[in-house]
């Protein structure tokens, strides 16, 4: 070991848990409505090839961050970013949007305008098919003040 370098043992646990938050960071939470039990050949064609839409970047972040989506057809869409307890922080979309790629910039700031505190959030999409099902997918967000 190089002379005053530090085991991995004793580094501060503040750095040891920033690296364990971006290590879970890069997986992701996904998931179809709980009303959708099987995907029938007459719903061939709803549900978008790659249904994992958010991307987020960066991530950790300070002190915004871009959430990126594609849309595989004009749907109505619904944005949240949650606390890690499942509290609403913020809507950031609840509107009808066009097909193609959609960004939206989430700047730390609550549903008051205040800015939140450093943790793990979680951004949300929701999004309506043609059938009236509906397609939703989760990620995390980590915020480093």
């Amino acid at each position: 070991m190089k002379e005053g370098s530090k085991p991995i043992y004793k580094m501060k646990n503040w750095v040891i848990i920033l690296i364990l938050l971006v290590v879970i960071s890069c997986s992701s939470v996904r998931y179809i409505d709980s009303n959708l039990t099987a995907i029938d050949q007459s719903q061939k064609g709803q549900i978008p090839a790659n249904h994992h839409m958010l991307k987020i970047y960066p991530n950790p972040f300070n002190p915004e961050t871009m959430i990126q989506f594609v849309l595989p057809r004009k749907s109505d869409v619904k944005l949240t970013v949650y606390n890690i307890n499942g509290r609403v922080i913020k809507e950031l979309v609840r509107k009808n949007m066009p097909a193609g790629e959609q960004i939206v910039k989430w700047n730390g700031k609550n549903r008051y305008s205040q800015e939140v505190s450093t943790g793990v959030y979680i951004a949300k999409i929701e999004m309506g098919t043609p059938s009236g099902s509906l397609i939703t997918d989760s990620t995390k967000l980590i915020l480093v003040r």
